[in-house]
């Protein structure tokens, strides 16, 4: 999808990539893994044409990617970074480096790794940068309580006090803070996966290593109320950074 203004977007037909025996479609492509699914792609205004737009495929792991119209991607012949199923993407313009977060296990379950890199194809190994706390975990048990009480919100479909938790499920990180996903959860549902819910609070830092919680660790883009056609009710999460317009910054979110 595209879009000239940030609100109204156009999903163009590109005829790059085969689905159900047509071209007719706004598929991107990946040469020589016609399946793969593209993520966080960005605009590098410092690289030369051919690499000016930057992603990451894989499920499991990332690999980089590089395209010159962000319609036909090639996959670069480096090592992937390692990761669960979760990652960001963003390219500090002032340092010129690429910044990865992406999933790996840390106290109190799913937290946040970084791999940074300036040239898009060596990438320092993931380390832990930010993760839940014991405070988190008192938090979330008390929001998951007033979520169950509230009738106005999602029906949460367990309610096991013994297995309330809460942990970091993703963070985008950009100049000049992070938006740390946090998964407070209610209980395993039957599929063994967990049940909960998923809001976008706020951190900072000055060097992507050492972060303090802010905003008294309040959701900063909460779950919705049910009701007049809301999509994000039960999950939030951040895109990659916002988008300056003006003295605004817009973030995008899905829901």
């Amino acid at each position: 999808a595209r879009s000239g203004d940030g609100l109204n977007w156009e999903k163009p037909i590109l005829g790059k990539r085969e689905y159900e025996g047509s071209k007719e479609n706004n598929l991107v492509l990946v040469q020589g893994d016609p399946e793969a699914f593209i993520q966080h792609v960005l605009l590098d205004p410092d690289a030369p044409p051919e690499r000016r737009y930057k992603g990451l495929i894989g499920s499991s792991g990332r690999k980089p990617v590089v395209s010159a119209d962000g319609y036909v991607f090639t996959k670069l012949d480096v090592p992937p970074i390692p990761s669960q199923d979760e990652s960001h993407l963003t390219y500090d313009e002032v340092r010129k480096q690429f910044i990865v977060t992406v999933k790996h296990r840390g106290p109190f379950g799913h937290s946040v790794y970084l791999s940074l890199s300036t040239d898009f194809e060596k990438w320092t190994d993931p380390g832990l940068i930010f993760h839940a706390d014991a405070y988190d975990q008192l938090l979330g048990e008390e929001r998951v309580r007033e979520h169950l009480a509230n009738p106005r919100l999602r029906t949460m479909t367990v309610n096991q006090p013994e297995h309330y938790n809460t942990e970091i499920y993703n963070m985008p990180v950009f100049p000049y803070e992070g938006l740390p996903n946090h998964f407070e959860a209610s209980g395993h549902a039957p599929n063994r996966n967990q049940e909960g819910v998923h809001s976008v609070k706020l951190a900072t830092s000055r060097g992507l290593r050492r972060w303090v919680k802010v905003g008294n660790r309040e959701s900063f883009i909460p779950v919705l109320e049910i009701g007049g056609g809301a999509i994000d009710i039960g999950q939030v999460w951040a895109g990659s950074r916002p988008q300056i317009h003006g003295d605004e910054l817009w973030f995008y979110y899905t829901g």
